[in-house]
């Protein structure tokens, strides 16, 4: 951090932030002796396969891999693909969408990236990285991921393992081929540190020098907010409860690549109309190839049959599981079973927890708005009690003032965007 004259005011003091990286590609936790790992090279012009590690080292922003042998081209493209498997998970708290993992993870995976549970009782599946942090006191990784995370019933809390792939950005053939790639860890950092501030500083009143450079307010937006953090519950005592949107999936039957189809079991056009050009999804496919948006174009029966063709390529129909088709949905609400909570009559395996939900037409607009789910509970086949998490509210913070008239001559401040580079 400098100040507008560039000299230094804080230091960072971790050096190295790719060294975990490196470690990790060389010798990967889960796997079991010999401790030289395999890499896979992936998308590349010439060099596509897998390879032996002879060495790995943290360079900067770059780790440089030594492969045993000749790679066959020297045009450096593609990825090398690598991972790690069976962190325990020690904790899981559902509230706060929080794994607890006791290793240091801090420089493995970065925000926006995709982990695995595995061997869990409630939350097999992936999930993406929202916040990551690391606490050397105890040794624990707390990680709050995007996706709603299930409430453990049992004491099985599974293991994380996770694949990244980095971009390779040169080679150097020879008996032993070198190839570097980007690590990200030091960018990582830089976000960390970016973080840090905003937390601690610009959200409150905080360290002198930076106090009145907030771009204030800090929030001016609707944000979702858990119930239990003061979130507006729901009115159960309305008697016009509303309809209520959700994304419904159904599993694929099989993928027309040449046509760019999706086929689905039953004559759903009904519920498709009016939702041409909107946007449906494809989830849970095999390693996530087909997973993505796309536009709907149009749909038909074929056979007993629904086949909805989409704008977008789909890359292929030679998955073992071509996972679920998703689009938006609308039922009325069947009852309100609390505050937090309402029932429809669906089956709970067609609703997906991915994506907000809504609804509308409640009496005087009490309960229109957005929503979060946390969990699904069955009440019969075809009928399930939707769990709430959130609610989507208008949030905006007050004005920090600015005193111009302070006795300290450096906190006279009237530009409030004087003094931080």
């Amino acid at each position: 951090i400098a100040d507008k004259c560039g000299d230094p005011i804080a230091n960072a003091i971790e050096t190295d932030y790719n060294d975990a990286l490196a470690e990790a590609i060389y010798a990967p936790y889960g796997t079991t002796p010999p401790p030289l790992n395999t890499i896979e090279i992936i998308n590349s012009t010439g060099n596509d396969g897998a390879y032996t590690v002879d060495s790995t080292e943290a360079q900067g922003a770059r780790i440089k891999i030594v492969v045993s042998g000749t790679i066959p081209s020297l045009v450096a493209d593609g990825q090398v693909r690598f991972g790690e498997s069976g962190f325990a998970v020690e904790d899981v708290i559902s509230s706060k969408r929080q794994f607890v993992v006791n290793t240091d993870l801090s420089r493995k995976l970065f925000i926006g990236e995709v982990f695995t549970i595995v061997g869990s009782t409630d939350n097999d599946g992936d999930f993406t990285v929202k916040t990551i942090d690391y606490d050397p006191l105890n040794g624990w990784t707390k990680i709050n991921v995007e996706e709603t995370v299930i409430a453990p019933t049992t004491t099985t809390l599974g293991e994380l393992e996770y694949t990244k792939g980095l971009d390779i950005k040169y080679v150097i053939m020879g008996p032993n081929s070198e190839i570097y790639v980007k690590g990200g860890a030091d960018d990582a950092a830089v976000e960390e540190m970016a973080l840090f501030l905003k937390k601690h500083f610009f959200s409150h009143e905080g360290l002198h020098i930076l106090e009145h450079v907030l771009l204030r307010p800090k929030h001016n937006e609707n944000i979702f907010i858990d119930f239990t953090e003061g979130a507006i519950p729901l009115d159960d005592t309305i008697t016009t409860l509303g309809d209520f949107t959700f994304m419904k999936k159904l599993p694929i039957v099989s993928i027309d690549e040449m046509t760019n189809s999706i086929l689905v079991a039953g004559d759903i056009t009904a519920e498709l109309a009016g939702l041409v050009l909107q946007d449906i999804y494809i989830r849970g496919s095999e390693a996530g190839i087909n997973d993505g948006a796309y536009k709907l174009l149009s749909f038909s029966i074929v056979g007993t049959n629904t086949a909805i063709k989409v704008f977008q390529n789909i890359p292929t129909n030679a998955l073992a599981d071509q996972g679920d088709f998703i689009y938006s949905h609308t039922v009325s609400i069947d009852s309100i079973s609390s505050q937090t909570s309402l029932t429809i009559v669906v089956p709970d395996d067609q609703i997906s927890k991915d994506f907000p939900v809504s609804i509308s037409a409640s009496e005087d607009d009490v309960n229109n708005g957005n929503y979060q789910i946390d969990s699904l509970t069955i009440i019969d086949p075809s009928e399930t009690e939707v769990i709430l998490l959130s609610r989507e509210m208008y949030v905006r913070d007050e004005l920090l003032p600015i005193n111009s008239q302070a006795d300290c001559i450096t906190c006279e401040l009237t530009n409030p965007y004087s003094f931080i580079m």
